[in-house]
């Protein structure tokens, strides 16, 4: 995709099941169709949460998390730190899991075991839902159209969610494709 992006040219993403379907058409020309251009929903994932009262304001805590998947082999797709630095969670992939939590059990173990980390929880059947558009720039309540409480969104908006509830929030979305047409 890179070369074509450099060299401004639209990429068209098709639907080999449906090959009727005119795909998807990426482009740096604006939709008039609304904030909302497309919506990709990436299943088979778990969120790893690394939790502790011990975690907040230590430098390197983060970093310790990320050296531990790296040296396990776990891809991390999406990463996310509670405001106050209380907790960590990455989505990884699900088969993923359980060696990323193997491993900051071992790089956490003495914070463990003194209380500063308080649980590493793997919660399963997690989904991650994209929403992409350049039309969402300025355009409060699109992300409170996906989900609730109200939130608004600049270019991209990502949340892990469990897969049944990926299609409510696609459809509330506001965006026109049928769902068929996301499988």
């Amino acid at each position: 995709m890179s070369p074509a992006i450099r060299l401004g040219l639209p990429i068209f993403i098709r639907n080999t099941f449906q090959p009727a379907h005119p795909g998807t058409r990426i482009s740096a020309e604006r939709s008039p169709r609304g904030p909302v251009k497309g919506l990709t929903l990436s299943p088979g994932l778990a969120l790893l949460n690394l939790e502790g009262t011990g975690l907040i304001g230590v430098p390197g805590t983060a970093e310790r998390v990320f050296a531990a998947l790296r040296q396990a082999q776990v891809s991390v797709v999406m990463i996310s730190q509670g405001s106050s630095g209380h907790s960590i969670c990455c989505v990884v992939r699900a088969a993923e899991a359980a060696r990323g939590r193997d491993a900051l059990l071992h790089v956490f173990a003495h914070e463990l075991s003194v209380g500063q980390v308080q649980r590493v929880q793997v919660s399963e059947g997690v989904s991650v839902l994209a929403a992409v558009g350049d039309g969402m720039a300025g355009q409060p309540g699109v992300a409170a159209r996906l989900v609730r409480p109200n939130a608004t969104s600049r270019w991209r908006w990502t949340v892990p969610m469990p897969p049944a509830r990926c299609a409510p929030h696609m459809r509330a979305s506001g965006c026109r494709r049928k769902r068929s047409q996301w499988a």
